[in-house]
């Protein structure tokens, strides 16, 4: 799993502001992408040793980016309306 770093994250979750108007948007879960897929994951996530385990993807699929704008997942847009 290829977590995202502070920049990357603040990156995308400026573009999410910007794009659906959202003032003050507040995703305190890690975020991991898998081939352009991101999904939202706790950060206990840290404490599981993933070296024996054959796991492609976890967390809540929160969206993707397609020709350059943010499309959420249906959980993500429901995550995402309580801060219209």
């Amino acid at each position: 799993m290829k977590f995202l770093n502070k920049r990357q994250v603040k990156r995308l979750l400026n573009q999410i502001k910007e794009q659906y108007g959202i003032k003050k948007l507040k995703i305190e879960d890690y975020i991991h992408v898998i081939k352009s897929r991101f999904y939202l994951i706790s950060k206990d996530i840290e404490k599981i040793n993933f070296d024996e385990l054959n796991i492609r993807s976890a967390g809540l699929y929160f969206g993707a980016i397609e020709k350059e704008k943010f499309v959420p997942s249906e959980e993500g847009r429901q995550l995402l309306e309580q801060y219209l």
